[in-house]
């Protein structure tokens, strides 16, 4: 009675081993990939910042744009937290609520403050263009919030 039962406990106890290492593989190969996503995510999010900062130094060596720069960025620092708010916008990946938050100010504050920007620059913030001159500008500028 003993070998009726001894064959199919150990092809079973071998299916379980089996199954077991399987799965061991597979969840190992998930760790790997959650850490490449991971470093991905890292190295993507360094570039962002590394962009961010190496943009100054290039731009200072064009003493026209150098200018220009500083003078929307003295512009904009003659209003009321007319550089943080584009910051903040720029951080909160432009939007509005989030940044309204982020800068304890009612939604329409924000549009205001951000018009205004644009009425004094002439640059629209919520633009290519604006998010590419602006980002600049309020990255350089010491009157950052």
């Amino acid at each position: 009675m003993g070998n009726l039962f001894t064959n199919p406990l150990r092809q079973l106890d071998s299916n379980a081993r089996h199954a077991t290492e399987v799965f061991r593989r597979e969840v190992a190969g998930y760790q790997v990939l959650e850490r490449d996503v991971r470093s991905r995510t890292e190295a993507l999010e360094y570039s962002v910042w590394l962009r961010r900062r190496t943009v100054e130094p290039g731009v200072t060596r064009l003493p026209e744009v150098d200018d220009w720069l500083r003078d929307i960025g003295r512009t904009l620092s003659r209003g009321p937290d007319l550089v943080a708010t584009p910051d903040r916008y720029y951080q909160h990946d432009m939007d509005r609520t989030r940044t309204a938050t982020a800068l304890n100010v009612h939604a329409r504050t924000l549009d205001h403050r951000l018009r205004r920007a644009q009425e004094l620059t002439g640059i629209h913030p919520g633009s290519t263009r604006g998010v590419r001159v602006l980002s600049v500008v309020v990255t350089r500028s010491p009157a950052r919030g």
